[in-house]
């Protein structure tokens, strides 16, 4: 009888062990597992080297701006704005309201390399931003455009690009839709409104350069 509960003590021994080592097995090869998923945002971005293209009639070379953070994407928005070109902001008695989160209209472009492109527009008064997330979750303004030419708010009519097949002014609505920047082989097209008469369009492009991923405006 001791033999049997001897023998029945050695193999309930020996079942534990092996599940121990099974189990000890097992949870190495999920961190191992782990270990192995490669990190796809590694990207670092120098700010200093982050050219922002403001379009407000008074030349369009890009340049840099010392903006604050911007962890969403309309934090900080106005603010920077106004780091960007404060008179353009403020020439607008009604700016606060103009700029306010509620008046202005987000729409998605899609991926762009390894960001998001957001649009952010109040066209009622011509200004849009076109604005950039990166994969660690920062977003940047690449490019922003202010009223300069006239806008719905003061009267202006604003025509399609092909006016001959849409000869009717755009609406707000449509006027957005137009501006969408799209992207076209590897590049970014952002179609502006200069005004002047009913076909006057410019398009800014930018490529991503290889090795630091920032930004730049084909000439």
């Amino acid at each position: 009888m001791k033999k049997v509960i001897l023998t029945l003590n050695c193999i309930f021994l020996a079942l534990l062990i092996s599940c121990n080592q099974n189990t000890s097995s097992s949870n190495n090869q999920v961190v191992d597992a782990a270990s192995t998923v490669p990190d796809t945002c590694k990207q670092v971005i120098d700010a200093a080297k982050w050219l922002l293209l403001c379009n407000n009639g008074k030349g369009d070379d890009a340049a840099h701006f010392d903006l604050k953070s911007a962890p969403t994407l309309l934090e900080n928005y106005i603010e920077n704005l106004k780091l960007i070109d404060q008179y353009s902001v403020e020439i607008d008695a009604d700016y606060p309201k103009h700029f306010a989160n509620d008046s202005l209209k987000i729409d998605s472009v899609g991926q762009w390399g390894s960001y998001l492109v957001f649009q952010v527009s109040n066209f009622y008064i011509m200004h849009r931003s076109v604005v950039l997330k990166d994969c660690k979750g920062n977003y940047r303004i690449l490019y922003t455009e202010f009223d300069h030419i006239g806008a719905p708010i003061s009267g202006t009519q604003v025509f399609a690009e092909n006016s001959a097949n849409d000869p009717q002014p755009l609406s707000i609505d449509r006027m957005r839709k137009e501006m969408l920047p799209k992207v076209l082989n590897n590049q970014l097209d952002i179609k502006a409104f200069v005004g002047g008469n009913k076909e006057y369009y410019e398009h800014y492009r930018f490529i991503l350069t290889d090795s630091t991923q920032i930004p730049k405006l084909i000439p």
